[in-house]
């Protein structure tokens, strides 16, 4: 592709220690382009949610020859970001360019779905926009505007989140299962809608899902992460790897 490529990994590790196991990513090459769709499939634990966490800088890697972050003013080093402890700079880059929408949902309890939606954009210091409601009446929530979250279903909440996510028109937008708890009619609203958003926004975006079938319609880059223990037979540690699917 031409152009800048808004993340670039190279060699990226990310080690995670419990008690009686160590789990370990590994990211040899990764590059996301402005307007791709890219789908990450694996099994349950092998580490997606932790890969969008880290492509999200929501967590630091524990080792990269390089891992760039691109935006339209300059392109950033974010082991560099860490190393100096310059937590201003990756709060602004999560809060203007990247969407994440987390498998259990995301909304605050003390705000309407309304306001729930509307808070990134107002917190990057954007305008009130009608597309606010547009992406409302996109997911069948229009009518649930001035609910709060616990009067919500579990897919309501879910397709709320989804808006929010959206609503500031981040660069990037990470969506972790996001169709799981939906049935097949919203389940079809959200695939429809992310295209939208990679095809007229323009932003990248990257599913984790099991549910690869519902995605199958879309031009989807697709990877996989494979995960295997290591050392002796009953070793609990795993090492897990991103690669191209199939």
């Amino acid at each position: 592709m031409s152009g800048q490529a808004l993340l670039s990994l190279r060699r990226v590790k990310k080690v995670l220690t419990s008690k009686d196991r160590q789990f370990t990513l590994e990211v040899d090459t990764f590059d996301l382009w402005p307007g791709e769709l890219v789908l990450i499939n694996g099994e349950s634990g092998s580490g997606k949610s932790t890969f969008l966490e880290l492509i999200g800088l929501a967590t630091r890697p524990d080792k990269a020859v390089r891992f760039r972050f691109a935006d339209k003013r300059d392109h950033y080093s974010v082991v560099s970001l860490h190393d100096a402890g310059d937590l201003t700079t990756l709060a602004r880059l999560r809060a203007e360019h990247l969407g994440f929408v987390l498998q259990n949902g995301g909304l605050l309890p003390f705000l309407t779905l309304e306001e729930n939606v509307a808070l990134p954009r107002r917190l990057c210091g954007r305008a009130v926009a009608d597309e606010d409601a547009w992406l409302l009446r996109q997911l069948d929530l229009e009518d649930l505007r001035s609910s709060y979250p616990e009067s919500l279903s579990v897919g309501q909440r879910q397709r709320g989140a989804i808006a929010k996510a959206i609503a500031h028109r981040p660069t990037i937008l990470l969506v972790d299962e996001p169709t799981a708890p939906l049935d097949p009619p919203n389940k079809a609203r959200v695939v429809d809608l992310l295209l939208h958003v990679s095809q007229r926004f323009g932003a990248a975006v990257v599913i984790a899902t099991h549910e690869t079938a519902v995605f199958r319609a879309l031009d989807l880059r697709r990877m996989e992460i494979l995960a295997r223990p290591v050392g002796a037979p009953g070793n609990l540690d795993v090492r897990a790897e991103l690669v191209e699917a199939a």
